[in-house]
């Protein structure tokens, strides 16, 4: 179950109604009951209110055989999509492109720390484009997803429709690939469907530095992938486990991507296990120890990971 900004929802296990204030987290929502005092709660203790009324319709998808919807942004789009300007070093500019016959009401929540902050709202008109926000270099380092919620609409046409939830991840390669040159934008950048479900950029869009060069007979080139040890990416609800059984759970995780590694020619593992206590920290390192594939490993590079990492290298 999706929930939005502004949905009225109902608490299950305990008497109440109330307003979505706050995304908290992909399990966590703030909830105002009305009393100016959001609390948190975990999606599954809260239904949406009187959601059967709600007629949800498609959006218009655009026929494959026919070109694509150009207008002003002056290239061949199909889809809503992200254009990326600017340098990870110096920082970034991001976009919301619209090559649609359909306006799109949107809003966009940028993840940092586990949490969901609202940064840029608005209306992207059909052909058009809007200016999202600028990213810092510091700020980049930080950034783990983007939360998009999107309503298309035409002026004085049809009934409401459902919201589309679109969420991209992202990590340090999300950028690594070469800037083609974006002419809706006249500047060179990077272009994401929002609407293409992605494939795991982690293990294919991994930076050129970190393949071995491959000459005569040498090696082939190994990748690198990015496993995220905190616990609400592995379950949907954490808050049932034991501290116990989490650890066990992220174990086991360690476990399937050395496994995994090793079958699929992959170099090099990037674990983030955060600070916290340092217990997990500890026990990922202890695996590592005693891996008869492991060759090396450190702490992850600070500056992409934070101090909460560990890379490892692989035979």
């Amino acid at each position: 179950m999706q929930f939005y900004i502004g949905q009225k929802v109902r608490m299950l296990h305990d008497s109440g109604e109330g307003t979505v204030t706050t995304l908290v987290d992909k399990h966590h929502v703030e909830v105002d009951l009305g009393d100016d005092f959001p609390i948190d709660v975990h999606i599954s203790e809260i239904i949406p209110i009187d959601a059967s009324e709600y007629e949800y319709v498609q959006p218009e998808v655009p026929d494959d055989s026919e070109p694509g919807f150009s207008g002003p942004l002056g290239t061949q789009l199909f889809e809503l999509s992200l254009a990326v300007t600017g340098s990870p070093s110096e920082g970034i500019k991001l976009f919301l492109l619209n090559p649609e016959s359909q306006d799109y009401l949107y809003t966009c929540y940028p993840k940092v720390k586990h949490k969901y902050r609202c940064r840029a709202h608005g209306v992207v008109r059909a052909g058009k484009k809007e200016f999202l926000f600028s990213v810092s270099a510091d700020e980049l380092k930080q950034l783990k997803g983007l939360y998009f919620q999107l309503i298309p609409f035409k002026e004085n046409s049809g009934p409401p429709v459902a919201v589309e939830v679109h969420e991209l991840k992202w990590h340090k390669e999300r950028l690594v690939e070469e800037p083609e040159f974006l002419s809706m934008l006249s500047d060179e950048g990077w272009l994401i469907n929002l609407k293409k479900k992605e494939i795991d950029h982690s293990v294919t869009n991994f930076n050129t530095h970190e393949f071995l060069r491959v000459k005569g007979d040498a090696p082939v080139a190994k990748g690198v992938k990015v496993i995220d040890l905190h616990i609400e990416e592995l379950v949907e609800y954490p808050h049932r486990m034991s501290a116990g059984d989490m650890l066990t759970k992220q174990l086991e995780t360690v476990d399937k991507a050395l496994s995994d590694a090793v079958i699929g020619n992959i170099g090099k593992l990037i674990f983030i296990h955060g600070v916290g206590t340092g217990v997990l920290k500890t026990e990922v390192r202890k695996k590592l120890k005693e891996h008869a594939q492991v060759r090396s490993f450190a702490k992850a590079d600070p500056s992409a990971y934070g101090n909460g990492a560990t890379e490892a290298h692989l035979i």
